[in-house]
């Protein structure tokens, strides 16, 4: 299966462990979609239970091929 991007909001109790996991699995095709302050903290590393790790962030208005969207309580039920 061809995996074109694959694109998260959040990073509470649900969006931590599945943005290390997509960033694992998909780097070069996982984003973290955010904007402002916030865009500006997440890339300066983002510490998740005592490990730092770097996403690669895009803003809501990029140019990105983004097949789908929908929100990770839909995909996770």
């Amino acid at each position: 299966m061809k995996t074109n991007n694959i694109g998260l909001i959040g990073l509470g109790a649900i969006g931590a462990p599945l943005a290390i996991a997509f960033n694992n699995c998909y780097q070069d095709h996982f984003f973290l979609i955010a904007e402002g302050k916030r865009k500006e903290r997440i890339q300066k590393g983002i510490l998740i239970n005592n490990q730092l790790h770097h996403f690669t962030t895009i803003t809501p208005h990029s140019k990105k091929n983004w097949i789908s969207s929908c929100s990770v309580q839909n995909t996770i039920s």
